[in-house]
């Protein structure tokens, strides 16, 4: 089993020090933060736009 953290941003501001501190502590395979910026892949996290949320089991 394992646990993804998922981080939801409303805002144009992504920015979150806690979420890059669990990230950085805990290692998590993959983490998702869904927010108002495009698709992107990134090496520990993947961003998800909003209009996406629906669909993030086809995504990975």
């Amino acid at each position: 089993m394992q646990i993804i953290p998922v981080e939801c941003k409303a805002g144009g501001n992504v920015t979150s020090a806690s979420f890059k501190r669990y990230r950085r502590e805990q290692k998590p395979g993959i983490a998702i933060r869904f927010s108002q910026l495009e698709f992107k892949e990134q090496e520990d996290m993947i961003n998800v736009p909003l209009y996406l949320a629906d669909r993030i089991n086809t995504i990975k």
